[in-house]
């Protein structure tokens, strides 16, 4: 039987290992397919939308943050890759500011500390995207934090002075975007970013913008149902059943030194997969 992974990141934004590590760990856990979904970014290695590394089939993915009735929520593009014109120009754009948001981040960092942060510093140790966890492992270096969840709680959350958010664009304008490519897109960790009480709703607008899939198998950090999310993957499964949506689902690990490092954790069964090529076929006819 064969297990899939579709939802993982590298050191091209926040996770904390290499493509080449994380194939070879997948491969440890009896895990022939996965979905590199860095956040904001295509990994620069991926240059088809599915190829076989080291006996892994790797489907080349990103994973955008969107706004859509006020909430931002996470979707996952799934067969897009630096050959799709349109995508590669958004997340080139999105790349650019997210360079501007650092350096206004560390700007706010440095009237909060004693010592002083240089962008170059962050930028320096980021393989592709900039993200928070960058600015925190130099916190943790100076001094200024114990370890990266100490440099959330005192500078970077969204609690913080230090946080500047991102702008983002509209879940409608990213899902056509990706059909253009022709790629599909999933709904990811949906009982984490969405209240219970308005998921019927919002889900409901994101299948008349043309979602694809939902993401009804996915690690809560070790619960499904518990109080720090709205709701766990029997609702999920449940609505994707109700929209006629393909389900995926993965670990959403960031790599084995971090406190993600949750791979093999979830393990969907690759007719999952079969499932998702089929509309992704499906939306290249349509486009």
């Amino acid at each position: 039987m064969k297990f899939a992974d579709l939802h993982l990141h590298t050191t091209a934004s926040d996770g904390y290992d290499t493509l080449d590590t994380r194939l070879r760990d997948a491969k440890s856990k009896g895990i022939s397919c996965v979905a590199v979904t860095d956040h904001d970014t295509l990994h620069p290695s991926l240059d088809q939308p599915v190829q076989y590394i080291e006996d892994v089939e790797v489907i080349s993915g990103s994973e955008i943050e969107v706004e859509i009735e006020g909430f931002k929520i996470d979707l996952l593009a799934y067969f897009v890759h630096r050959g799709d014109n349109e995508f590669s120009e958004l997340v080139d754009d999105i790349y650019e500011r997210r360079v501007e948001r650092m350096k206004e981040m560390v700007d706010r960092v440095n009237e909060m500390i004693d010592s002083r942060i240089f962008f170059e510093e962050v930028r320096d140790i980021a393989d592709n995207v900039l993200v928070r966890p960058h600015l925190g492992k130099v916190l943790v270096e100076k001094g200024e934090a114990e370890d990266l969840d100490g440099a959330y709680d005192k500078f970077i959350s969204s609690e913080n002075h230090a946080y500047v958010p991102l702008d983002v664009i509209g879940s409608e304008e990213l899902i056509d975007m990706i059909h253009r490519c022709g790629g599909v897109v999933s709904l990811a960790h949906p009982g984490r970013s969405i209240p219970k009480k308005d998921f019927p709703r919002i889900l409901g607008k994101l299948v008349d913008q043309g979602l694809d899939a939902i993401e009804a198998e996915y690690y809560y950090r070790g619960f499904d149902i518990s109080e720090e999310i709205f709701f766990g993957n029997y609702l999920a499964r449940k609505y994707a059943l109700e929209h006629n949506l393909v389900i995926t689902g993965g670990s959403d690990c960031h790599g084995s030194s971090s406190d993600h490092y949750t791979l093999g954790k979830k393990r969907l069964f690759y007719g999952y997969v079969r499932e998702l090529k089929k509309r992704w076929e499906e939306v290249k006819e349509e486009t």
